[in-house]
């Protein structure tokens, strides 16, 4: 090995994910992509990001981790900072098996990152009961649908609609109340119950439904 070749060797171990996104967080493994290094941190370190195959990017999640690791020497579930170096951090991580993310970072940094669209296709309701998916529901500003649209006459629907934010001109609409169904009597009924009124009688007749029938025939 000539002395270029062992200059390259040297350099290329004292890199890590924040000078090239395609070196594991973990080992400081280099894929050829940072898409190949991404798939390497879930399949071989079994990197837990809840819901990934919603994310918009990849490369400022891995960002982000790189630097909580690196520039930070935090660890990425448990956010401890006693380590010397980050070799030590990365043996924490390991040994541990810390390699879930915390839902206090996805709240904090990494909910931008997620696609409305691809989290409002989500039809498990085991997974729209999470912690996490309910942070993500309040930061990306989005409300349940899952009922009938009775005004347009839509199928149903079990994904979300995003709260519109408006001018503040509009006023709000406001359900009008539903009155209580009452029993009505037809006609008949109503003739039929004034025929048997005794004319003398100036006294009402209170008929089931709670109305009065008077001596003139009136209800």
């Amino acid at each position: 090995m000539n002395d270029e070749e062992k200059k390259l060797e040297i350099k290329q171990d004292t890199l890590n994910t924040l000078d090239d996104f395609s070196i594991c967080i973990m080992c400081n493994r280099k894929c050829d992509t940072l898409e190949l290094n991404w798939e390497h941190m879930r399949q071989d370190h079994q990197l837990e990001f809840p819901m990934a195959n919603c994310l918009k990017r990849i490369k400022p999640v891995i960002k982000i981790l790189a630097q909580k690791v690196f520039k930070y020497l935090a660890c990425i579930q448990c956010d401890s900072q006693k380590f010397i170096n980050h070799k030590a951090l990365q043996n924490h991580i390991l040994d541990t098996k810390h390699t879930a993310i915390n839902d206090e970072d996805i709240e904090e940094f990494f909910y931008k990152y997620y696609s409305k669209d691809k989290l409002a296709a989500i039809k498990s309701k085991i997974i729209r009961k999470t912690k996490v998916f309910k942070i993500l529901k309040i930061k990306l500003n989005f409300s349940s649908k899952s009922r009938k649209n009775k005004v347009t006459g839509g199928e149903e629907s079990d994904g979300w609609e995003t709260i519109s934010e408006g001018s503040g001109d509009e006023k709000p609409k406001v359900d009008k109340p539903v009155k209580a169904p009452t029993t009505k009597m037809d006609d008949v009924e109503i003739k039929e119950k004034v025929a048997r009124v005794d004319s003398d009688d100036d006294e009402p007749i209170e008929l089931p439904n709670g109305e009065l029938v008077l001596e003139n025939g009136l209800v």
